[in-house]
């Protein structure tokens, strides 16, 4: 069991540097409005039921419809609430489906030139792995085609030779 005074010598010794590891540190961003948070969430909304309407066009699966239901059913929701705070409709939904869409496409391509790079190691097999870093290439051009589209940076990072 500690005593008081350790506790209290602890805490007056890791006050100083507490108060230092404050100092020159970035000001926080500022929070974004609750209706710029949900006008986001509509976007994330509506390209999953948009992914999940595509998809039951190719396979009719009950999981889909159930799955596409429940985003519809969350977007409403969020609809609701979007025009409680602001008294407008939520933004346009075809833009910001194309948008959602493209950032759902983004962590799909980016999953998976993660895979691809991951079982490199595991590959004995010196065309298969001539094979999956070909792709692992073809992905990562992918995320910075999607990256760009998106008007974020395609390569976010410096390569490093």
């Amino acid at each position: 069991m500690v005593s008081p005074t350790a506790g209290r010598r602890a805490l007056l010794l890791a006050a100083p540097a507490a108060l230092l590891s404050a100092c020159g540190a970035e000001p926080a961003a500022p929070k974004p409005s609750d209706a710029d948070v949900v006008a986001r969430l509509l976007t994330v909304e509506s390209a999953e039921e948009s992914f999940y309407t595509v998809a039951l066009k190719r396979a009719p699966n009950p999981l889909f419809r159930r799955l596409r239901a429940q985003e519809r059913a969350h977007h409403a929701a969020l609809a609701d609430a979007y025009r409680s705070l602001t008294g407008r409709l939520p933004p346009d939904a075809g833009s910001s489906v194309h948008q959602g869409g493209l950032a759902v496409a983004l962590g799909s391509e980016q999953r998976s030139y993660t895979a691809h790079l991951e079982a490199l190691p595991q590959l004995r097999d010196g065309g298969l792995r001539r094979l999956v870093a070909s792709i692992a290439a073809a992905e990562a051009e992918h995320v910075a085609v999607l990256r760009g589209e998106l008007g974020r940076p395609q390569a976010p990072q410096a390569f490093v030779t």
